[in-house]
C-alpha cells in the first residue's frame, strides 16, 4: 500500500482500514466507513463483503469418499513427520531442561491464553466509529510504512485511501469532520 500511495503523486491522503477475523466483523466494519464516507468503492467493498459471508454461511459439501493424490498423501505424510519431530523436540528439551512436563505445558497454556487474550482486546469493536483512520501529508511511502495495525494478523483487511492536494484534503477533512 505504501509504494501505491507513493505513485499516486498526491500530497495528502486520508486511509482508512478495516481489519476482521471473520466475513461478519469484515461486513460491519465496511458499513461503519461507508455511513461515514459512502462513496462507490466502500459500496462495492460491502456487496463484495455479503457475497463472502453468504458463501461462507450457504456453501455445500457433497457427501462421497474424498479423493487423494499422491501429492496430498506426500504433504500429509511430511506434515505428520514434522509434528513427530516437533513432539520428539518438545520431549528432549524436557528432559533436558529438568522442568516437569506439566509446568511446560502450564506455561505453554499461559503464553496462548495471554495471545488470545491480546488478540481478543485488539479485534474489539467499537460501534459506530471507524476504528483505523490515518491523515497523511508529506511522504506519503513513508508515513504507510511506519504505520502499525492495531491487529496485524487479521486474516481479511481493507484498505482504502482517499487523497489530492493538501488543500483538496483540508476540504474534505472540514466536509465530513474529519
Amino acid at each position: 500500500m505504501a509504494t501505491m500511495l507513493a505513485a499516486t503523486g498526491w500530497q495528502s491522503a486520508f486511509v482508512v482500514m478495516a481489519l476482521a477475523d471473520s466475513e461478519s466483523q469484515l461486513l460491519e466494519a465496511l458499513q461503519q466507513i461507508h455511513d461515514a464516507l459512502p462513496t462507490q468503492e466502500t459500496a462495492m467493498a460491502i456487496r463484495r463483503a455479503k457475497s463472502l459471508a453468504d458463501h461462507e454461511s450457504q456453501k455445500r459439501f457433497t457427501p462421497g469418499e474424498k479423493i487423494k493424490t499422491k501429492a496430498q498423501r506426500a504433504s500429509a505424510s511430511i506434515a505428520y513427520d514434522q509434528t513427530a519431530t516437533a513432539q520428539n523436540i518438545a520431549t528432549v528439551q524436557a528432559i533436558a531442561s529438568d522442568t516437569p512436563p506439566a509446568t511446560i505445558l502450564s506455561e505453554f497454556v499461559q503464553r496462548r491464553q495471554d495471545r488470545l487474550q491480546q488478540i481478543a482486546e485488539a479485534t474489539a469493536p467499537t460501534p459506530g466509529t471507524i476504528q483505523h483512520s490515518m491523515k497523511i501529508t508529506g511522504d506519503l511511502k513513508a508515513a504507510m510504512q511506519s504505520a502499525t495495525p492495531q491487529n496485524p494478523q487479521a486474516p481479511l483487511t481493507v484498505i482504502i485511501a482517499i487523497g489530492g492536494t493538501a488543500d483538496q484534503m483540508n476540504a474534505l477533512y472540514e466536509v465530513t469532520g474529519l
